[in-house]
């Protein structure tokens, strides 16, 4: 039999996402969520960013999901934000373990999983701001203050 997953928070890992996303708004960012057809990735370092190409790639011959880049912006510690499209909705788990594999911070991936657990935002695992001009943030960089 498996064991039940017991979600363990320690309070440094709590992150407010709706605090995040008013302030966001408030900022005049744009709120990019995910969907069952939408990965959001948080590529932490230019290398990430350089084999995504690769992953997507591969990612494609072998599960057939048909992942295609469609946007991205640097974030404002410079790493790169990229939402990527998939032609076959999909399950918020499976959404998780792909950004993963892609590349995307797993500490982002494992706080979208826990908010999951939690119904923080039912179905919703992620989101990403978006800036309207050059400046550009994630929702861990809105709540740190």
């Amino acid at each position: 039999m498996i064991p039940s997953l017991e979600l363990v928070t320690e309070a440094s890992y709590e992150y407010d996402q709706e605090k995040a996303v008013s302030k966001a708004k408030e900022e005049g960012f744009e709120i990019v969520e995910s969907s069952p057809t939408t990965l959001l990735l948080d590529l932490d370092s230019q290398h990430a960013y350089d084999k995504l190409p690769k992953r997507i790639e591969l990612m494609n011959k072998l599960f057939r999901w048909y992942v295609k880049k469609r946007d991205e912006w640097r974030s404002k510690s410079g790493n790169w934000h990229v939402v990527c499209s998939i032609e076959v909705e999909t399950t918020i788990y499976n959404r998780l373990w792909m950004e993963v594999c892609l590349g995307s911070d797993p500490k982002r991936s494992m706080i979208g999983f826990s908010h999951h657990l939690k119904d923080v935002r039912p179905g919703l695992c992620s989101v990403l701001f978006k800036p309207t001009t050059s400046k550009a943030t994630s929702w861990f960089d809105l709540i740190k203050d």
